[in-house]
């Protein structure tokens, strides 16, 4: 499959029998994902957007439905193998609408979505809108949420480039407004950072309602940011979520003694 503008392939793995198709976070890129490659049965797919890595050069995107549409294109065209797809904070949001649009299409349903560090969509933004603060109060919001390097964060020229994307960023998902729709036909998977001041896991709860299919919400250690915390305990959720399938069906089994049902 030739190179797409709107994502990376970390790995060779042509002959796994899924994809992971990735999303990153505000202001991140598709090498968030690089380590990934590691996942066994699993090709890599790491969405790079406007204004990022070899799109550099783009203006960032303000509108979470211009986005979804630009990257259907290359989405639809990886769903011709079995899919999974995995959005963290902002990237979750992207995860989520581009299941809905591709429903929309009526193509191939994703076999699971994981959504991590991102309130479930009804929810509404607790936290203070930051796409029009001035630059001060803006980079300090941004040291709270964490993730960029106080080396970034400290270096006036460096900011002054990065500054346009994230704003732009924060704008995709401060300004989106959830509609209602029947829920996904896949099982999700929510992530949360068990000391994430910015989406707690509570309201990570109603994802439940976002699935027909089987839903978990899982805890890691860290902040809004815990995929590089728990980087290798994230790493084994998804390698055994990935094990869970077999061809067309998800193993399931029996219910425990609390009367949940896992997902293996």
């Amino acid at each position: 499959m030739k190179l797409m503008q709107s994502f990376t392939h970390f790995n060779s793995h042509a002959d796994a029998p899924y994809r992971l198709l990735c999303f990153p976070s505000v202001g991140g890129g598709a090498n968030l994902f690089r380590a990934w490659k590691a996942l066994h049965n699993v090709e890599v797919w790491a969405a790079t957007l406007p204004g990022r890595g070899r799109r550099i050069g783009e203006p960032a995107r303000d509108s979470i439905a211009r986005l979804v549409d630009e990257m259907t294109p290359d989405v639809a065209r990886l769903t011709d193998k079995r899919y999974l797809l995995f959005g963290h904070s902002l990237g979750a949001l992207l995860a989520f609408e581009m299941a809905l649009r591709l429903r929309e299409l009526g193509l191939p349903s994703p076999r699971h979505v994981f959504v991590s560090a991102f309130r479930s969509p009804e929810r509404p933004n607790p936290n203070r809108e930051m796409h029009r603060l001035p630059d001060v109060e803006f980079l300090h919001e941004l040291r709270r949420y964490g993730g960029t390097p106080d080396l970034v964060l400290n270096h006036r020229e460096m900011m002054q480039l990065l500054l346009p994307t994230l704003r732009a960023d924060f704008k995709l998902f401060e300004t989106w407004r959830y509609r209602e729709c029947p829920p996904l036909d896949c099982s999700i998977t929510a992530l949360a950072g068990l000391n994430d001041s910015v989406v707690t896991a509570s309201e990570m709860e109603g994802w439940v309602r976002r699935t027909r299919q089987d839903f978990e919400l899982q805890l890691f250690s860290g902040g809004h940011f815990f995929i590089h915390d728990s980087h290798e305990d994230v790493i084994r959720l998804l390698q055994s979520r990935i094990n869970c399938y077999r061809e067309d069906e998800i193993l399931v089994s029996p219910a425990g003694a609390d009367g949940a049902r896992p997902f293996c």
